[in-house]
């Protein structure tokens, strides 16, 4: 009985941090417009990670389809990131050859390679070790380069940074 009553404890407290301290933000932003508006406020997120663990970017003509996702892990100074696949993809939306080899060239792993935490994934991945804040402009770049290069964003197109 009282391991039960620790459970229930333990969901709901769970429950209450995730749902009122820890709510999703949501903030949007007209491509090329407000690119310097998201650019600062991206490279926030990027830079109090230890603050947000999860967050996406996304736009708003292929916002069912093209992705990049984030993910902090504080206590490494690490951030994951995963960009769509082929694999996820329905046919006249896949990535062409010389796009996907652009995301290669970013030091992007493809999908299913094995990485060094032994786990693999259907996307493309990469990892960047982030020591110090000057680290970060970085991650900024190549998220233009996708979203301009690979995924060809249009200008005009609302971007959309999601982070909990």
């Amino acid at each position: 009985m009282v391991i039960v009553l620790i459970c229930v404890l333990g969901l709901l407290s769970y429950f209450i941090y995730r749902h009122i301290f820890r709510k999703e933000i949501k903030n949007e932003y007209n491509w090329p417009d407000e690119k310097n508006l998201f650019e600062r406020d991206f490279l926030d997120v990027i830079e109090n990670y230890s603050r947000y663990r999860y967050f996406v970017v996304i736009f708003d003509y292929y916002f069912d389809y093209y992705y990049v996702q984030y993910m902090s892990m504080p206590e490494s100074n690490d951030l994951y990131v995963e960009s769509i696949s082929n694999e996820n993809l329905i046919e006249n939306k896949k990535i062409d050859p010389l796009n996907l080899n652009k995301l290669l060239s970013l030091n992007f792993l493809p999908p299913n390679k094995v990485q060094e935490n032994g786990h693999s994934t259907l996307n493309f991945s990469k990892k960047y070790s982030l020591k110090n804040k000057s680290d970060c402009p970085q991650v900024f770049e190549d998220l233009v380069e996708i979203l301009e290069k690979i995924y060809h964003i249009q200008n005009g197109s609302k971007i959309n940074l999601n982070f909990s």
